[in-house]
């Protein structure tokens, strides 16, 4: 790639804070209308974003997502990011701080690799107002006199469970592949070999184990 790290600025969440004082342990933001980061960043907290409706393209660790209607578009501390969002994006962030950051991660249930891999999640109309439904209420939580922080804080990690809840469905086949290493071994040597090998033994062969095994 040729980037060095430390060419990308680190922006700490107190950046984003109208009022340094309040403690930064979790800011809400609306995303409505055009906006675009021209510069790569990283970011020293989590940010979760969901688009109502969704227009331009967001790139994360330089590969580059297309924003689209009722999506979840995750970025880790210390991702590059940059995005180019066009005027009809309406939208809501959630920034989590490092210091939460931590207690959240159980939330998302699966290893933070897959998300990093598979940053933006396509979502069903209907558990998209499940989520816009938790975003409103600790935006709700955070506008009042005295902010509950404890009850901000399980409402962001209920937010990260619907967010594993999401993507179960995808990401079962992953959990296979990776926790076993023969499967991820034969799928290798299909895809290298299945246009001339059709033969389980061939393949159990290089695998070292019996036919009757990978049946």
């Amino acid at each position: 790639m040729g980037y060095h790290t430390d060419h990308f600025p680190i922006l700490g969440i107190q950046e984003f804070s109208e009022n340094q004082l309040k403690g930064c342990n979790l800011l809400f933001n609306e995303l409505y209308g055009a906006r675009s980061i021209d510069d790569p960043h990283k970011h020293d907290f989590f940010i979760i974003n969901l688009f109502e409706k969704g227009v331009g393209s967001h790139t994360i660790d330089f590969v580059e997502y297309q924003v689209k209607d009722f999506q979840i578009h995750l970025v880790f501390p210390d991702q590059v990011h940059q995005w180019v969002i066009e005027k009809e994006t309406i939208g809501y962030q959630l920034m989590i701080s490092r210091d939460w950051f931590e207690s959240f991660l159980p939330s998302l249930r699966f290893s933070a690799s897959y998300y990093q891999n598979h940053p933006v999640i396509n979502l069903s109309q209907d558990i998209f107002t499940t989520f816009r439904y938790e975003f409103q209420a600790i935006q709700k939580e955070l506008n009042g006199e005295k902010v509950f922080w404890e009850l901000i804080q399980k409402r962001s990690e209920l937010i990260g469970l619907l967010v594993s809840k999401s993507v179960e469905g995808a990401f079962k086949d992953f959990e296979v592949y990776n926790s076993n290493p023969i499967i991820s071994k034969f799928l290798h040597l299909i895809d290298e070999h299945f246009k001339t090998e059709r033969s389980v033994s061939f393949y159990a062969d290089k695998l070292n184990i019996s036919a009757n095994y990978l049946n």
